[in-house]
Parts: structure tokens; sequence; C-alpha cells
């Protein structure tokens, strides 16, 4: 037996011998209280003392278990703040994306930003991005009629920082929103940042054009080159005809794709015929007799049995053993309902009866008044957390920066390296 293993065993005899020392304290006190004995002295005494010793023992839990409760509570509590904290990251998200299209469109310059990589470097950190003024009671709440819209399908926790601010990545999904295959579809406009647009009438992002990100292009190009490239004036006056060109080469990677999609279900036939080859061997089982595979029937195989009742019932009986035995696939029943305690457990600690929404899966009914309900909590704690962020403002007090905060630029030296190929200043004055 391993030395934390016996401290273990000794922790839990310690709290053993407390807790009976307590119950006996609890029992004993109750067995002297007055008014109890007065409220049971009509009753059979051997009751009484049985009731007194289950109430001792309940109340024993209840002292045992309120510091637990105070403090998974507060975690509960905690856990809608830091919801509300995001809200306020992606008000501050779409402003810097914003200025982001303006600096792109070289209508401003920022201290700080050399090349657009900088804004992923500060949106991770965006409560402490500089380049934005703080949250206003407007934009708050704006965002709060965003929550409050069928535009609004959660608060989007998932995505990090730096993400907000991928331009490109937006740029395909609006240029290629009606098309009908999903390569473009890997990053979606984030729902807030198309109601913040509908709501404001701010077209920056569709409307400016992107003269910075092309120059940034140009000297990646240059860099990556073997031949010479034209010097960036004359690219400038070429981006119209690659503009021209644009469409030729949007059908051609259409058509690529088309092909790589044919392939895959042809591989994917290909698959399924081997597993049918597969599934057939592995439909018996067999022993070895006399140097022979002789195969041999059980009840628990279903493929067997369903090709069984198939060749040997009539079509009801055949009927009537798929509508019972379903597609065969026999699931545990904790894997059936894996997480359902969980939340049941999180919805018994609200302490308040909620409405259920009809759902055909029970489970997942009960998922959606959960999630319904702490996005409620979500929405009631977001003017506490202003008040909080107001006053980390005001007194000029940082936010805690994220862990996971760490976006390094990978492009800065490649178009450190397309200037000096131009015999250009190895900077970002261009």
């Amino acid at each position: 037996m391993s030395d934390s293993t016996i401290d273990e065993y000794r922790n839990e005899g310690e709290k053993a011998a407390q807790q009976a020392v307590l119950y006996q304290k609890i029992y004993e006190e109750l067995c002297n209280n007055p008014k109890i004995k007065e409220f049971y002295k009509d009753y059979d005494q051997e009751s009484v003392e049985k009731m007194l010793a289950d109430h001792a023992r309940e109340k024993l839990n209840v002292l045992d278990w309120t510091p637990n409760y105070i403090k998974r509570k507060e975690g509960e509590d905690q856990k809608h703040f830091e919801l509300a904290k995001e809200c306020f990251k992606q008000i501050q998200q779409k402003k810097l994306f914003t200025l982001q299209c303006q600096w792109r469109a070289e209508l401003v310059t920022l201290p700080g930003i050399e090349t657009s990589e900088d804004f992923l470097v500060a949106a991770e950190d965006i409560l402490n991005c500089t380049l934005i003024p703080p949250v206003t009671e407007d934009e708050l709440s704006l965002f709060i009629n965003y929550m409050n819209s069928e535009y609004c399908k959660g608060v989007n926790t998932y995505m990090p920082g730096y993400m907000w601010q991928l331009y490109a990545g937006y740029k395909l999904f609006l240029e290629n929103i009606d098309k009908p295959f999903s390569i473009y579809m890997l990053l979606p406009y984030p729902a807030w940042f198309y109601y913040y647009d509908l709501m404001t009438g701010d077209s920056s992002f569709r409307v400016l054009p992107d003269i910075r990100g092309d120059k940034e292009k140009y000297y990646e190009n240059l860099a990556d080159s073997i031949d010479p490239v034209p010097n960036i004036n004359e690219a400038e006056t070429n981006q119209s005809e690659e503009d021209s060109t644009s469409s030729m080469h949007l059908e051609e990677d259409e058509e690529e794709y088309d092909a790589l999609e044919e392939d895959a279900e042809e591989e994917d036939e290909e698959e399924d015929e081997d597993d049918t080859e597969e599934d057939d061997s592995e439909d018996n089982e067999f022993e070895i007799r006399d140097n022979k595979k002789i195969p041999f029937l059980h009840v628990v195989n279903h493929k067997l049995v369903s090709k069984f009742v198939y060749q040997c019932e009539s079509k009801a009986i055949y009927r009537e053993y798929l509508e019972a035995a379903g597609d065969g696939e026999w699931l545990d029943e904790n894997e059936l309902y894996e997480g359902s305690t969980e939340i049941i457990n999180a919805l018994s600690r609200i302490g308040k009866v909620l409405p259920v929404h009809p759902n055909e899966n029970w489970l997942k009914g009960l998922e959606k008044v959960l999630d319904d309900y702490e996005f409620q909590k979500t929405k009631e704690a977001l003017y506490p957390i202003y008040e909080q962020y107001l006053m980390y403002i005001e007194n000029g007090i940082s936010f805690e920066k994220p862990e996971s905060a760490d976006y390094k630029p990978m492009h800065k030296e490649k178009i450190l390296a397309g200037r000096k190929k131009a015999g250009e200043p190895e900077d970002f004055n261009f």
C-alpha cells in the first residue's frame, strides 16, 4: 500500500471520527431541546428517538455539504459573469474589425500597427486594446438587442481572439455565400458583426478597398518568386486585370473542388463495397471440427438473425422483427443517456420550475431549457459586469490577459524580404 493511499485512508478515518463526534453532539442537542420535547411529548417515545436520530444525520449531511454547495453555486454564478465578459470582448472585436477595414483602405494610420497581422495580435487581448475606445452604454444596449434577436444563437465562446479579425476569411465567405460548395463556409462572418452592420449602417467591410492587403500580398509574392515581378505601382495598375480574371479562377476552383468531391464519393463507394464483403464474412462465427470451419448460430448476432428471419419467416414477421430490433445498433444505457445526469442535476440546482418546450428528444428538450436559462442569466450579468468594467477603466486597471493570447505574426519577415528584393527599404512604410 502506497504512502498516498495510507494518507487517504487516514484522512477519511479522521473525518469519520470527527463526524461521529459531531453527530452525537447534534443528537444530544435535539434530545435536550425543550421545544422539541414539548412538540413530541404525545408521540411514541421509540418513534421519537428514531426520528431524532434520522434528523441528526440529515442535519449533519447539510452541515457537511453546505460549503461545497455554496462553492458550486458561486462557481455557477461566476460562469455567467465570465460569459458576460465575453460579450464585452465581442463588442470590442467588432470595433477593432471596423478599424482594420479603414486601415486596410489607408484611411487611417495607427500606432503599433505595421501589418494586418498586428490586428490579430491586438485581438488576443482585446479588453486592453488601446486602439479603440471603451464600451459605451449604447453599444451594450445594442448587444443586448442582438442577444434578444433571431440572429443570436448563443454567446460565441469557442473562437480564439485572433479569429475575430480574420479579414481574408470573412471576405471569402461573403463573396461566395451563394456558391453551392462548403469550402468557403469554413469561417462565416460573425452574426454579431452582421447585426451591428445592419443596425448601424456600417458598410466599411463590404465597401472599402483592401489597398494595404494587396500591397502585403505583392511583397510576399515577390519574396517567393524567382522571375522578376513588376513594381508595386505596376501591380496596382494591373489589379483591375486580375479582378477581371478572378471569376475564371473561381470557376477553376469550383471544377477542382467538384473533381475532388467525385473522387471522394468513388472512394466511399469502394470502401462500402469492401465493407459489404467483410460484413458477409463476419455474419457467421465458426468453430473447427475435423479440420473444417463450421458456422454456428446464436441469437446475439443481429445480422445473421435478420438474414435468418428474412429467409425463413413471412414478410409480416420480418417487418415486425425489424420494427422490434431497430437498426441493430444496440446502445449501452450510459451511452444513450450520456450527459443526462449532468443536465438534470444542473436543472435541479436552479431551484425553480422552468418551462419545457416540446421536443421529440426529451434530453435535447432539457438541454434547451438549461441553455435558455444560462443565456438569460448571462444577460442579467451584463450590467453588473459593466459597472466593474467601468471601474477598471476609470482607475487605469488592466484586465487579465487571456492565457491563450499567444498569436505570433508569421508574414512580417516575408514582407521585409520582398521589400529587400524590390530594392526598397526593409521597413513597413509602403
